[in-house]
């Protein structure tokens, strides 16, 4: 759960909340829609200044920042408001602010998430300070004259799950369902490895198979070259634990190299048929995760 105060000039009068759990998508592929609730906490108990004046909250809007993206994501939808701030009341009040999306900006979320998401939330309140026209402000019969305006900025850090993301928020924005198999990274030993990988999940994210072929084959490359120079090519932990693994790896990832051969050579397949999909790409770089995982393993041994 995420906090920060709320208030304006010098007075801190409430808290901003955000729960993640809380997150909604809706529209699916037609109208795509993130939608962000944020809680607004008032409290004047909290304020001993008699100065303080009533005011009214008008209006608010945000803009929707992702980690990794320079530019901003979204507006979002206005939201008009009539929460009035009392001096003897504590107010509380739901915004559900709305970002409509679209393929290209989904498809920019998803190439800059590596696990969770981390989004900057920028929110701007326009209140209606107020002052008593006539009699007092705790009287029933008082009025009150807009004494003028405020605009206030207030900002949100929030962490989505990658576990809740991809089960609760991808599958109403049009991008299907998804199953989630963990994997300890290990202790990321082998940095070209995890660099090369990194290159492969983002040519899967813009459905190159093509890309993430190259660079899995990459990284069987370097994981056997680094074995073989660490434990010498007759050693038992190379020739057969190593070896029996990068063979089976290897003969799966160099599909990609062979299926213009395959094409002019073979009479069993069509041409149609020989061409690699994105499951195949799942699969490899699936695989290539346990590569990397298994190799750092038995050079911790």
């Amino acid at each position: 759960m995420n906090k920060t105060s709320f208030g304006y000039d010098n007075y801190t009068i409430g808290e901003l909340i955000f729960d993640s759990k809380k997150v909604q998508s809706v529209g699916g592929f037609l109208y795509p829609q993130l939608v962000l609730p944020v809680e607004l906490h008032l409290n004047q108990n909290n304020v001993d200044d008699s100065t303080l004046p009533r005011f009214t909250l008008i209006s608010a809007v945000a803009e929707l920042y992702v980690n990794g993206i320079p530019f901003k994501i979204a507006d979002s939808i206005t939201i008009l408001s009539d929460l009035e701030f009392r001096k003897t009341y504590k107010n509380e009040y739901d915004f559900r602010f709305e970002f409509p999306l679209d393929a290209l900006r989904l498809k920019a979320i998803e190439a800059s998430r590596s696990g969770d998401l981390n989004l900057k939330l920028i929110m701007k309140f326009q209140l209606a300070i107020k002052k008593p026209l006539r009699g007092n402000e705790s009287s029933a019969e008082s009025f009150f004259l807009i004494e003028r305006f405020r605009n206030k900025r207030h900002e949100l850090h929030i962490e989505i799950p990658q576990s809740y993301w991809v089960k609760n928020i991808l599958p109403n924005l049009g991008l299907g369902e998804f199953f989630i198999i963990e994997i300890p990274k290990g202790s990321k030993t082998l940095e070209d490895a995890w660099k090369y990988l990194e290159k492969a999940e983002n040519s899967l994210r813009n459905w190159d198979s093509k890309g993430v072929f190259a660079n899995c084959r990459e990284i069987g490359t370097h994981l056997d070259s680094y074995l073989k120079k660490k434990f010498g090519k007759e050693n038992f932990i190379y020739a057969e634990r190593w070896g029996r693994a990068i063979q089976r790896f290897s003969h799966f990832a160099s599909l990609e190299l062979h299926l213009e051969d395959l094409a002019s050579n073979s009479n069993k397949f069509t041409s149609d048929e020989i061409k690699t999909h994105k499951n195949d790409a799942e699969y490899i770089i699936f695989h290539t995760k346990l590569l990397i995982k298994y190799a750092e393993s038995l050079i911790n041994e």
